[in-house]
């Protein structure tokens, strides 16, 4: 029986990728501080509760020849030495890593042989990943094993812990202004994340190259401020749209969201299609996609809007001018 190791796993794509994992003979390890993040784990599932930046939580995992593992996890190059210094030889890697890996380019898209490097938006999560896709690199051609590195875009799907979808909708429906930064015509893209653990769990079954980095992303792109009027059209009720003009809060409109905004007003598209044409990984239409997941959000909704402290003393200031 095959056996595969998941770091991480109970959060997001963690839950999704098992439901496909499970289709096949397989067993199911996963590695994680013992956080379900309110997901109920499959009973056949093994669990070892350890922290992978404590080294002595990882031994455990030399115990077992792994076939596959899928780290979900991995932040930097550090949290890749650990595992890999801590797993037997035997296993091909799957790293989730991230578009923000990429420096920023004066050609879009981006693919998968754009230059790498800072995108100081992202601070150093990007320049962090790109080290840990090299240690990645590096066990694969030492042990010829093979290491799969996917680079998605913003991820949306249901149980998301971004507040993404939940920003948009419950603000539509409450009522609530929807702050955008700048005139918020930004080009940004994204994945579904039913696509994301499809991809995870389809590609390394086909993969014949020893290292192989593929983006993930939808094949539609949309304005920031289109995508607040998409998500008006799914609801059914109009948006307040407020376009606010960062410079007089004192805050750059390529790092609005680090203060509560989902996006940045930041062109970020990146070409899928080497996932497409040499995977057949399908994407469905950015607005069916959404419609999904609205439905099942809306189910789960409090009736509650997230509020931030500096959207909340924005829009004071905005409305004191008035």
């Amino acid at each position: 029986m095959k056996k595969i190791l998941i770091i991480g796993g109970t959060r997001f794509i963690g839950p999704a990728l098992i439901k496909y994992l499970q289709k096949d003979n397989v067993q199911i390890t996963i590695f994680n501080r013992g956080n379900n993040y309110n997901k109920i784990l499959p009973k056949n599932i093994i669990r070892i509760i350890g922290d992978r930046r404590n080294v002595k939580t990882m031994r455990i995992l030399k115990e077992i020849k792994y076939d596959l593992i899928y780290d979900l996890c991995c932040f930097n190059k550090i949290d890749a030495i650990n595992l890999l210094t801590n797993i037997q030889p035997t296993a091909n890697i799957v790293f989730l890593s991230t578009a923000a890996a990429y420096k920023k380019p004066l050609i879009y898209p981006l693919t998968e042989n754009s230059k790498l490097g800072e995108w100081s938006p992202f601070g150093d999560y990007g320049t962090s990943k790109v080290e840990a896709e090299l240690e990645f690199i590096k066990y694969a051609r030492r042990n010829k094993r093979k290491t799969t590195i996917f680079r998605p875009v913003y991820l949306l799907g249901n149980g998301n812990y971004f507040d993404r979808e939940n920003f948009y909708f419950s603000r539509i429906l409450n009522k609530d202004p929807i702050l955008i930064p700048g005139n918020g015509e930004a080009l940004i893209q994204f994945a579904f994340l039913e696509e994301v653990a499809f991809s995870f769990y389809s590609v390394p079954q086909k993969q014949k190259e020893q290292i192989e980095i593929l983006n993930v992303a939808g094949n539609d792109c949309i304005t920031i401020k289109d995508l607040v009027n998409l998500c008006s059209k799914i609801v059914h009720k109009r948006a307040n749209i407020i376009e606010l003009d960062t410079k007089l809060f004192g805050l750059n409109e390529e790092h609005f969201y680090d203060d509560f905004y989902p996006f940045p007003n930041l062109t970020f598209i990146a070409s899928n299609r080497k996932i497409v044409d040499k995977y057949n990984i399908k994407f469905k239409q950015l607005e069916i996609g959404l419609k999904q997941i609205f439905i099942n959000w809306k189910k789960k909704w409090n009736g509650i809007t997230k509020k931030y402290p500096l959207e909340i003393e924005i829009l004071k200031k905005i409305y004191e001018k008035k």
